[in-house]
């Protein structure tokens, strides 16, 4: 992957949305993160929902593991137990 030196922005202030998720498509394959901006989200809500995040992120491990991901993909994933490195998940598998 090539450096990155910009976060990409994506400006979602434009009623197409097929540029939209084009957009974001790309910043996730050239970068990994983007940053959105117009989104339409109320900042009391977002205010709101990162208080939350940090408190469930404060919490003791016991009590994180509690929501741990299940069968569906949806819960809480342990620091260092996902493997994102396709090259490392590949070491030692046979088809």
């Amino acid at each position: 992957m090539a450096k990155i030196t910009n976060l990409p922005i994506i400006d979602m202030s434009s009623p197409d949305r097929e540029s939209n998720a084009k957009s974001i498509r790309q910043a996730c394959v050239d970068c990994g993160f983007f940053y959105i901006i117009n989104h339409g989200i109320d900042d009391g809500l977002k205010s709101r929902v990162f208080d939350q995040s940090n408190k469930f992120f404060a919490l003791p491990d016991h009590e994180k593991m509690r929501v741990k991901v299940n069968n569906y993909y949806k819960g809480y994933t342990p620091i260092f137990s996902e493997n994102l490195d396709p090259s490392v998940e590949s070491k030692g598998f046979i088809p």
